[in-house]
């Protein structure tokens, strides 16, 4: 997949996933957590919504541990890592994009 269509995908599944409400555009640059909403169970569910969409196991726990701080999950950086996880570039696991 591009990386602009797990960008579209990551979008998706925040929407589904999201019990807050949300802006009518999501950028990469919003942060999941300060900007969006989510906490412990939304980070659980935007997985749930993720494998959903991929049809793979997507467990969030690398791209998590490596944040420096929650503020710093972004939207962009979760696609960035669903990628370069699914190329085999990061330790996370993540089924074949």
């Amino acid at each position: 997949m591009q990386d602009t269509t797990i960008l579209a995908v990551v979008v998706d599944a925040i929407r589904a996933s999201s019990r807050h409400s949300l802006p009518s555009r999501i950028e990469a640059s919003h942060r999941i957590v300060d900007d969006l909403g989510y906490d412990s169970l939304g980070i659980v569910n935007l997985s749930v919504a993720l494998e959903d969409r991929l049809g793979h196991p997507i467990l969030l726990d690398g791209w998590i541990g490596g944040a420096a701080s929650p503020s710093a999950l972004t939207v962009g950086s979760l696609a960035q890592w669903i990628v370069l996880a699914a190329r085999g570039d990061d330790g996370a696991t993540v089924g074949a994009l």
